[in-house]
């Protein structure tokens, strides 16, 4: 399956377009507008279209929608306005990314998610500072 964070994904079916979270599962971003407010006016080039046969491959529970006013889903890499750092997504919480941790867990540069607004508001998690297995899992 589609690496969680890195893309966007629909299938040849449908013209729904989905962000990939931990585990799988499916996140329906629920129009245009919400696409470009979390991921820029540029959002289409981040999408991949997969075939429906692998469908099945993925969790879609239907729970998971991201309209305008959605924050990032989990396993999401992002980096606010005017900032070098990098934080990772998870159970709502932001965990700054050090670097030799950037290395550890495999995450790749073009996921991360750039300018993002600072008022898109996360409790702060402990750092991740080194190989965690949980999350190279989902970064093979």
């Amino acid at each position: 399956g589609m690496r969680p964070g890195v893309k966007l994904i629909k299938f040849d079916n449908s013209p729904r377009v989905y962000a990939v979270t931990t585990g799988s599962f499916l996140c329906h971003i629920v129009n245009g507008n919400a696409a470009s407010a979390l991921y820029g006016a540029k959002w289409q080039s981040r999408a991949v279209i997969l075939g429906s046969n692998v469908e099945a491959d993925y969790n879609n529970d239907g729970y998971c929608k991201l309209n305008n006013n959605a924050k990032y889903p989990d396993s999401s890499l992002i980096q606010y306005q005017g900032s070098q750092d990098i934080w990772y997504i998870e159970k709502n919480l932001k965990r700054k990314v050090l670097p030799e941790a950037f290395i550890a867990n495999r995450f790749k540069s073009e996921a991360i998610i750039k300018n993002v607004r600072p008022d898109m508001d996360y409790g702060t998690g402990n750092a991740i500072s080194g190989l965690e297995e949980n999350i190279l899992i989902y970064n093979k």
